[in-house]
């Protein structure tokens, strides 16, 4: 018999999460969602492995390793529930016919056997501080609700070192209206990826403030774009630097479309193997936890690369690419040679995070953090 789960007190990145708990090897998650439910670009933005993009929901079920498949409320595509599924429905959808009917089907009554209760919200649970302070910056309602990913990471960093860190959400515009300020009493700094751009200006402003002050930073995607930046404008030889999505007129645009022409850029998904600048803290980093010296697996949702043009002048910064896909087209990970632990990935490594397992570049930030007190 299939088990039914309603994730009414969740957002869009939450209501797998319950479910999960609850399943148990072997078990999938079947998550029924109305096709007109309004899943906008900040809700779908899990990239797998194998290259799809789909909603944020589907994070619980892979750091579970579970089986998992995205449905519509219709029984005759339900045909095969089990008493291995978990069925996680949308709470849009508790009065929706066609799943009265899949609740007749697979139970034998219009009953929802619904496990999670009001008020059960896991955005709610606050962390223990232990005298490490983490800034991250971006909304803090997208952040714990739409796409948690970037907190669990922190987590699984957080519990491999045996630390309990205190994390400050600061919004991009206080940021950006005083990065000294924000960065007051911070061991480290987390600028988060996503499609709000406006984030941009913030993560920019407290990465420079940052780098000045030696103060750890990890950046995702377009976290990592920002930290370019910040060193581009603060090196005084990349006049006009700033991004194509935003200023497109700009003299000097660090990052490019993929696909170097005009119109839609290429749009990379999933794993992609890069290779590993020899040297680099993240190759030190890989080599003492065992992994492979000259390999890492990134988990890319990206249009834009960083311009080949600026990798001199950005090295003559400080700033070095510390990996890049076999063919040396696109950088991966940059990071700066003169800080403790400044390092940006293009890819999601809070994507590939596992309990027990976390990202290399989550454990290099949390090094860098405990070293500095």
């Amino acid at each position: 018999m299939a088990r039914f789960v309603e994730g009414r007190a969740a957002g869009p990145g939450l209501s797998g999460q319950a479910a999960a708990a609850r399943a148990g090897p072997g078990d999938r998650l079947v998550f029924v969602v109305a096709p007109e439910t309004a899943l906008d670009v900040h809700a779908t933005q899990h990239a797998t492995a194998d290259g799809r993009l789909v909603a944020n929901f589907v994070l619980w079920a892979d750091r579970a390793g579970l089986a998992w498949q995205i449905a519509p409320p219709d029984p005759a595509a339900l045909s095969d529930l089990d008493d291995r599924a978990v069925v996680v429905v949308d709470p849009g959808l508790a009065g929706d016919d066609a799943v009265a009917a899949l609740c007749r089907r697979v139970r034998g009554s219009d009953a929802h056997d619904w496990i999670v209760p009001d008020g059960d919200d896991a955005s709610e649970v606050e962390p223990i501080d232990s005298g490490s302070r983490i800034v991250v910056v971006g909304d803090a309602d997208r952040l714990h609700r739409v796409y948690p990913a970037v907190l669990a990471a922190l987590g699984d960093a957080a519990d491999a070192a045996g630390i309990a860190p205190a994390v400050r959400i600061v919004d991009p515009t206080a940021a950006a209206a005083d990065p000294a300020g924000v960065l007051a009493g911070a061991a480290g700094v987390i600028l988060p990826g996503g499609a709000d751009l406006t984030q941009v200006t913030g993560q920019a402003a407290l990465a420079g403030a940052a780098l000045a002050r030696d103060v750890p930073v990890l950046g995702l995607c377009l976290g990592m774009q920002s930290m370019t930046l910040a060193v581009a404008r603060g090196s005084g030889d990349i006049a006009g630097a700033a991004l194509a999505e935003l200023d497109p007129t700009a003299p000097a645009l660090l990052f490019e479309p993929i696909g170097g022409a005009a119109g839609r850029p290429a749009h990379r998904l999933g794993d992609v193997e890069t290779v590993v600048t020899a040297g680099t803290r993240l190759d030190r980093r890989l080599a003492s936890a065992g992994g492979p010296p000259r390999r890492l697996v990134e988990r890319a949702n990206h249009r834009y690369r960083l311009a080949p043009r600026y990798r001199s002048p950005l090295r003559d910064a400080g700033l070095t690419v510390a990996a890049a896909d076999p063919q040396g087209d696109i950088d991966y990970v940059v990071e700066h040679e003169g800080a403790a632990c400044f390092i940006g990935f293009q890819g999601h490594p809070e994507l590939q995070s596992r309990p027990g397992a976390p990202h290399p570049g989550y454990a290099l930030f949390l090094d860098a953090v405990r070293a500095r007190g």
